[in-house]
């Protein structure tokens, strides 16, 4: 198990199209996946995500933050998979996304 960490906030577009991948191509060494997210479109109500294998479900928002911690954490339980692929395919993602969006 690990967890990744974002101090910024992400793109939901993005964000989903990468998780959406992640889950497609590697949902067998998935056990469990959940986390709270930090999107640049809400970033003051935190999107909760969580799936099972290739089994995600619909996020949710909640109406604030649990606390002053407003990072994305993203808590992967898993069999093999490597966290490095992860969170760098997650960097790509957000500086792609970031490179986007209009000033």
């Amino acid at each position: 198990s690990f967890v990744l960490v974002r101090h910024e906030p992400l793109d939901l577009e993005g964000f989903a199209q990468w998780l959406d991948l992640v889950v497609a191509s590697q949902g067998e060494k998935l056990l469990r996946f959940k986390g709270l997210v930090q999107t640049a479109q809400s970033p003051g109500t935190p999107m909760v995500v969580h799936a099972v294998q290739h089994l995600f479900h619909p996020p949710e928002y909640l109406p604030a933050w649990p606390s002053e911690d407003h990072r994305t954490r993203l808590v992967f339980i898993t069999r093999g998979m490597d966290r490095e692929v992860l969170e760098s395919t997650l960097d790509v993602m957000a500086r792609r996304r970031s490179r986007r969006r209009p000033a």
